[in-house]
């Protein structure tokens, strides 16, 4: 009995021996797992859930037909990330019409928080100003005197109502009453591109001695193929804005037209050779893709400021990828060119544009921009919106 005791006593001490073994792994088990929680959730970043904060923001007024820069003094910080994005949202902005306008601006960080500030845009209604002692301009014309040796007897001073009067004459050769806008913009079209012969250099003073010098001796640059649709277009009834290059290593105009389908690209000079385009209201998403087919022989051919620009050029992506005046592939700022009124263009009353540029600016070699080739080759044709295929000079016909 004795003996049957002392064994049921030892496996009794045996038995405490293992709960005891097993409680204390249990307790070891939940503290290192407790531990390695803490050191887990210590070590693991916060979740950012902030937002960035948008500074300097304010409500702004501007006269009608001035330009605006919605990003001066304008900034973004975030407490994690350090450059956080901000775009700015403008589209129900009319600069030429008296108003109050909504603009958006908003924020966004590396985490996906965003924030967004409205503020007001007020339009106020122009003020004319008479103009200064001595001043050529009036009644909101310009007018300056211009000769040239190599194609005039004497000295004629140009004005708005001169251009206009060559314009109309031109015109009635080339449009017939019955046209569509579209028609009377392919007619313009054909006529620019076929009428001036790029030569490479241009007097820049102002575009009425553009329009002039490219109607007169059928020869310049890009400038005076810009001025030449500008003053036609104008004539002929539709809106028409100024583009010049941001950036780039040469200068470049351009124009934007609405013959009823929203702002197209309308671009009749000859463009570099082995890059073929007929630039007849292309979109905004078919002349960056220009941009960057020919950027090896002409950089920022399209590029334009965005955010100065008073309309919004169809194909335009919502967010712009860079601000042409702070774009780190090498942009530089571009000049401030005043864009023609699309809403008081008529032929009765075209706004005038000066446009300030450096006459000395280069402009490509003396032939074929950008290349050297004979400029013209390539004869664009009339416009067919069913084949039209603007880099396919097949369908230019």
């Amino acid at each position: 009995m004795a003996y049957k005791r002392e064994n049921r006593t030892k496996a009794a001490a045996k038995t405490r021996s293992k709960a005891r073994t097993v409680a204390g792994l249990i307790f070891l088990f939940i503290a290192v797992f407790v531990v390695a929680v803490v050191i887990f959730v210590k070590g693991r970043p916060d979740k950012d859930t902030t937002p960035p904060q948008i500074h300097g923001a304010v409500d702004l007024s501007i006269e009608q037909g001035s330009r605006v820069s919605y990003r001066s003094g304008v900034s973004v910080t975030d407490d994690k990330d350090e450059s956080p994005t901000l775009s700015v949202d403008a589209s129900r902005v009319n600069l030429y019409t008296p108003g109050v306008y909504d603009v958006i601006y908003t924020a966004k960080d590396s985490s996906g928080n965003e924030s967004s500030v409205t503020v007001k845009l007020t339009v106020t209604e122009a003020v004319e100003q008479p103009p200064e002692a001595g001043s050529a301009e009036s009644n909101n014309q310009l007018e300056s005197e211009f000769f040239d040796s190599s194609f005039m007897a004497e000295p004629v001073i140009l004005s708005v109502d001169y251009i206009n009067e060559l314009s109309d004459k031109i015109l009635a050769e080339i449009i017939k009453p019955d046209m569509s806008k579209r028609s009377k913009a392919s007619a313009i079209y054909d006529y620019v591109y076929g009428h001036v012969k790029y030569i490479g250099t241009s007097d820049k003073t102002n575009w009425l001695i553009g329009a002039y010098v490219g109607f007169m001796t059928g020869k310049g640059d890009c400038y005076n193929y810009y001025a030449c649709s500008k003053a036609l277009l104008t004539r002929a009834g539709i809106p028409n804005v100024d583009l010049e290059r941001a950036g780039g290593t040469t200068d470049h105009y351009w124009n934007l037209v609405d013959v009823g389908e929203g702002y197209h690209h309308f671009d009749a000079c000859p463009h570099p050779s082995g890059y073929p385009i007929k630039s007849f209201l292309i979109t905004e998403a078919q002349a960056r893709e220009y941009t960057e087919r020919c950027k090896s022989v002409r950089k920022n051919y399209y590029v334009y400021d965005y955010e100065a620009c008073p309309v919004k050029v169809e194909g335009t992506p919502t967010e712009q990828s860079a601000d042409p005046a702070t774009d780190t592939s090498g942009t530089a700022n571009p000049s401030d060119l005043p864009a023609t009124d699309p809403s008081t263009a008529s032929p009765a009353n075209p706004p005038e544009n000066p446009t300030p540029s450096d006459p000395g600016a280069e402009q490509g070699d003396p032939t074929n921009p950008d290349t050297g080739d004979p400029a013209g080759e390539e004869d664009p044709g009339s416009y067919d919106p069913g084949t039209f295929n603007p880099y396919d000079p097949s369908t230019w016909d």
